[in-house]
């Protein structure tokens, strides 16, 4: 084999949290040496912290998945658990809460540095080479092309590499490359609407509470984090948001006041703000020959549920499986077997969460007086209903079935 050529099991387009996830899975769980490597246009990203440092709300699920791979013990310190959903509107009476403590949990679910999970997990993966296991990584060189063949499948690589493997795995974001070149389809849904987000500090403790508040201007969500900090992520038309961003730090901290109210008390620092449009994008297939989609590369959601890297999680969980089983039982990785099985399996999953999305951006997004009035009703009837607000939380728990 020529020099500028690699041979491998698996090859991963995309490091960032989905695709260093699959590499520690797929290692962790093989029982026989397997060949894996890592592709991404961008360089490796270096842990940054500090006040305004990026978060992600991670399910009860998704936490306990991060255990098994052996990445919480070093991310648990940088997580700030959420005992307490509190969900209200703004201009009405409708509130609902969902405690940890009624289904016997020690949380509901975490807020962790996108950093430090990246950080745990690429430390882990460290630990599982050097062994039986072989793990590459081609960083800032991206997938020029793809060319399949009936028994593999051949990366080209901006650099000019050729890495052949049995299985190619998308996991490289809503742009997919993977995607692009394989000309898998993608539903689109602009939702018209921006996301602020920024790390704020408050007078008052959170208490390991999240808060999400429905506002005349948009869902607004308020996340716990370490060092009493709030994550805000708060949904807006395109004309308030750039309204909002052309502020100064004490009319946005006026404007955050009045939107979400004084649970926390008066607001005492804010960070950085960044704004982002806000879509749904869902490939219409998860698979093609010798190649699967996961995380953000097969659907990239509205942030209103929290779910985006929850899916991801449970799209690794499931695939993960399937290629150590086929491994153990010396089947192809990149069977139609195994990729149809998999697309079956995460098919309805990734179907019932976009639709909740849906279905809450909507609801919640809307003013037609009807519908503030349905909801309002709904979220006072929900605290009264132990079997509906059991179901929602398992939905925000979001446990990992492999």
């Amino acid at each position: 084999m020529a020099a500028n050529q690699a041979q491998y099991d698996i090859v991963i387009s995309g490091g960032g949290l989905t695709g260093a996830a699959m590499a520690l899975a797929v290692l962790k769980q093989a029982k026989k040496p397997l060949q894996v490597a890592i592709v991404d246009s961008a360089n490796k990203q270096q842990a940054s912290g500090g006040f305004d440092e990026r978060v992600i709300a991670l399910s009860y699920g998704s936490a306990e998945y991060l255990h098994k791979l052996g990445v919480w013990d070093r991310l648990k310190s940088h997580a700030c658990a959420i005992k307490n959903i509190h969900v209200s509107d703004r201009t009405y009476y409708g509130k609902a809460r969902i405690d940890c403590q009624d289904y016997q949990r020690e949380a509901l679910g975490y807020v962790a540095p996108l950093d430090a999970i990246a950080k745990s997990i690429y430390a882990e993966l460290k630990t599982l080479t050097g062994g039986n296991h072989r793990l590459d990584e081609y960083f800032a060189n991206g997938i020029e092309d793809i060319v399949w063949q009936k028994n593999e499948v051949q990366v080209q690589l901006q650099q000019g590499q050729l890495l052949t493997a049995k299985l190619l795995l998308g996991c490289d974001g809503g742009q997919s490359r993977c995607r692009q070149i394989a000309k898998i389809d993608t539903e689109c849904k602009d939702y018209q609407q921006y996301a602020i987000v920024a790390n704020v500090q408050t007078t008052l403790p959170h208490n390991n509470k999240a808060f999400e508040r429905f506002t005349k201007s948009g869902p607004l969500a308020m996340l716990p984090m370490t060092e009493n900090r709030c994550s805000l992520v708060w949904t807006l038309t395109p004309s308030d948001a750039e309204y909002l961003m052309s502020m100064d730090d004490v009319g946005f901290a006026n404007a955050l006041q009045k939107a979400f109210g004084d649970w926390l008390g008066p607001f005492t620092r804010i960070g950085r703000r960044q704004n982002f449009p806000l879509q749904l994008v869902h490939a219409m297939q998860l698979t093609q020959h010798r190649l699967a989609l996961l995380g953000n590369a097969s659907h990239t959601l509205h942030p209103i549920a929290g779910q985006g890297f929850n899916l991801s999680v449970r799209d690794v969980a499931c695939l993960a499986s399937l290629i150590t089983k086929a491994l153990e039982n010396g089947d192809d990785l990149g069977s139609y077997d195994l990729l149809s099985r998999y697309q079956q399996l995460r098919q309805e999953d990734q179907q019932t969460i976009i639709r909740l999305t849906d279905s809450l951006v909507h609801c919640f997004s809307n003013q037609y007086f009807p519908l503030v009035v349905g909801r309002n009703v709904g979220l006072k009837a929900l605290n009264y209903s132990s079997g509906i607000k059991r179901l929602l939380a398992q939905t925000t728990m979001g446990y990992v079935k492999e």
